[in-house]
């Protein structure tokens, strides 16, 4: 039987998600036209593996992150990354991220990612420790 306080937590989590799809469409071109079906179908795939993640202040959704563990779960590949504009000290953000994940997945060694604004570098690799 489902309980009373296992609904009130599906609704919190239904309803961060839906912040979640909001912030992707107001920041990322990607995601703009998509439905919130479509982002929430790929939410609900990253929250099941444990590689989505986000964080509030306040009422307020200010960051999320997607990513994926690969190479035998070494390394982070992250999909996005967003942060509001209003948050002042970005790489905080980013510390605490890779903090919860290296928590979840404690064999993680390194993290990639591609700028957005820079889609011709490639992937830039870096050591989990570097950041601590």
């Amino acid at each position: 039987m489902i309980d009373n306080q296992m609904v009130n937590v599906v609704g919190e989590v239904l309803n961060t998600f839906k912040d979640i799809a909001e912030l992707m469409r107001r920041k990322m071109d990607k995601f703009s036209e998509s439905t919130d079906e479509h982002i929430l179908n790929i939410l609900e795939d990253d929250f099941v593996n444990g590689s989505l993640d986000w964080i509030y202040n306040k009422d307020k959704l200010i960051a999320v992150v997607r990513y994926e563990i690969i190479e035998d779960g070494t390394v982070a590949n992250i999909f996005d990354l967003i942060i509001d504009d209003t948050e002042e000290d970005s790489f905080k953000i980013i510390k605490y991220f890779i903090a919860r994940g290296w928590a979840r997945f404690p064999s993680l060694r390194r993290i990639q990612f591609q700028r957005v604004l820079y889609d011709n570098r490639g992937y830039r690799t870096y050591g989990i420790k570097e950041f601590f």
